[in-house]
């Protein structure tokens, strides 16, 4: 997906660097779109629910997946 067409949240954050080697070729494996957070029961249908990127990535330097 072209990080043009993404958007994301306030709170979300794409991951540019590895977190382990600090490589800039990080490559995405999977997204999954916008998730409710899982553990999080609402009271009532109405109530709102903030909903945050997951995103699978793949260091192609390292092999780390984060």
């Amino acid at each position: 997906m072209k990080e043009e067409q993404r958007s994301l949240p306030a709170e979300g954050k794409k991951t540019a660097v590895c977190h382990f080697c600090r490589s800039n070729n990080v490559k995405e494996l999977l997204d999954v779109g916008q998730q409710p957070v899982s553990n999080r029961f609402l009271s009532t249908q109405a109530q709102a629910q903030k909903l945050y990127p997951i995103v699978m990535n793949q260091c192609q330097d390292c092999g780390l997946i984060q």
